[in-house]
């Protein structure tokens, strides 16, 4: 039964980050990470080796000046609170991967309307929320 409750808070986690994401494309909520830290049952070891994506994102973040914004990484890191490394690297994957189809939608929009804006942006979290729930069911 704490499994369930602890997966529907890392639902709802994810859920209110990625409406905020779609709104603000910021990430602020980061106070239920410390509600998602405290339910965990994991060994600190596995902690530390599941935050190492979360951390290569927050520094990728830094170099490539916000591309991939601050906030998704942040929540690589909370996620490491619960999730197992696997679980975060398929979730990484495959939400890089849905998103690399959006993106070159979005070109393919913008060549056949023969606009050339760079300003375009992906709400990454609002696209990262069903592969969440999916790698959570299965």
């Amino acid at each position: 039964m704490n499994q369930i409750i602890s997966k529907f808070i890392f639902i709802l986690f994810i859920a209110i980050c990625a409406i905020q994401d779609k709104k603000e494309r910021s990430v602020e909520d980061r106070i239920l990470g410390v509600i998602l830290s405290v339910i965990s049952k994991r060994t600190f070891l596995d902690i530390i080796i599941a935050v190492i994506p979360g951390g290569l994102l927050i520094l990728l973040a830094k170099i490539t000046e916000e591309a991939i914004g601050t906030g998704d990484a942040l929540f690589y890191l909370v996620s490491a609170m619960y999730m197992d490394v696997e679980d975060i690297m398929v979730m990484l994957f495959v939400s890089v991967f849905i998103c690399g189809i959006v993106a070159l939608f979005l070109v393919a929009r913008q060549a056949i309307a023969v606009e050339n804006r760079r300003d375009v942006s992906i709400p990454y979290l609002t696209i990262m929320f069903p592969v969440v729930v999916i790698t959570l069911i299965l």
